[in-house]
């Protein structure tokens, strides 16, 4: 099981900061301990399903990202940048019956000072993975336009529900 909050602060639009939090929660049968290999030896589907979650994990953000830092991987790589996206990656591991949380903090390029647009992109082969979007506002500024709407809008502060059933596109306009 796997669940996404993403949150960006619009204060600069010279430096805005992301923050996204990945949760993996291993629903498998606890085990003694966690050996990447003894999988292979033994052809069980069962075994493999029920073991501990082994991952390399990849971020694609807009090309012109900074990575400020990280926690919950290992061996944290930037990897080579694919279609005007900077990549960084890592391993994670989840134990059987526990769950790990993995965070990125990153500043973004600079954006256009009255809009922000968001892509979510689907992994393919995934389900419908849960994601809250946090949107924090400059001080003074409005929405005038919002696809799709919050289901709460706070102060300067907008909240999203969404699931990555499919891409899912994000925009809104401010003044």
């Amino acid at each position: 099981e796997k669940r996404m909050e993403y949150q960006v602060t619009l204060a600069h639009a010279a430096a805005p900061t992301a923050r996204l939090t990945i949760t993996y929660i291993n629903h498998s049968r606890v085990q003694t301990e966690c050996e990447q290999y003894h999988l292979y030896r033994a052809a069980q589907y069962d075994l493999w399903t029920n073991d501990c979650y082994w991952n390399y994990l990849r971020l694609y953000v807009p090309d012109g990202s900074t990575l400020i830092s990280t926690k919950g991987l290992s061996e944290i790589e930037n990897l080579p940048g694919e279609k005007e996206k900077a990549v960084w990656g890592g391993f994670l591991l989840v134990p059987a019956a526990e769950s790990r949380t993995v965070q990125f903090v990153y500043t973004l390029p600079t954006m256009e000072s009255d809009s922000y647009r968001l892509l979510l992109q689907k992994q393919a082969g995934t389900e419908a993975v849960p994601v809250t979007v946090r949107l924090i506002l400059p001080v003074g500024q409005t929405p005038v336009s919002m696809s799709p709407l919050p289901y709460l809008q706070e102060s300067n502060v907008l909240l999203y529900g969404l699931d990555l059933r499919q891409d899912r596109f994000l925009f809104v306009k401010l003044r």
